[in-house]
Formats: structure tokens, C-alpha cells, sequence
């Protein structure tokens, strides 16, 4: 699994939050996929700056997840493994 600077992170969140580019075109460039950046862009705007720093704890990797589904976003099961563990 290749692992992304927490710097390259949020240059792409930034760069699609202030409507750059879409999800798709932005993936493209950097080779990623399109539902991983939709990921970071979520966890960035529920935890803000903090979102991609090391020290960031478990839980609050589930609260992000928590926060998504029941904002409606959609994710794949591969994003969030046992899904239904954070469903009330």
C-alpha cells in the first residue's frame, strides 16, 4: 500500500474545496482514485488541519467515518471495512 505525505493530502483537498478541479481530474494527476481523495476531503472537513497529522488516534478515525455516513456520503465497503461495526 503506498502511503501519501499528510502535505500532498492537503494540497489536494485544498485544491478541490476551493473548486480547482473535480475529484476525478484531480485523482488522475496524481494517480490515485477518485474515492480515496472523496475520503481525505471528508475526514479533512470533519477534523479540519489536524485531519492528516500522525498523531491523530483511532477513534477519531471512526468518529470522521461516523460523521460521513450520516452526512450521506457514500463510501465502499473496501474504505470502510465492517461497515455496519459503526451503524447504530
Amino acid at each position: 500500500m503506498t502511503k501519501y505525505t499528510s502535505e500532498l493530502k492537503l494540497l489536494l483537498v485544498k485544491q478541490y474545496l476551493n473548486g480547482n478541479e473535480g475529484f476525478t481530474n484531480l485523482s488522475k494527476e496524481v494517480n490515485i482514485s477518485a474515492s480515496k481523495l472523496h475520503y481525505w476531503v471528508q475526514k479533512y472537513q470533519y477534523h479540519g488541519e489536524k485531519a492528516f497529522e500522525k498523531s491523530m488516534k483511532k477513534d477519531n478515525q471512526k468518529q470522521s467515518r461516523i460523521f460521513a455516513i450520516n452526512e450521506g456520503y457514500h463510501f465502499s465497503e473496501k474504505l470502510i471495512p465492517n461497515l455496519d461495526r459503526y451503524m447504530g
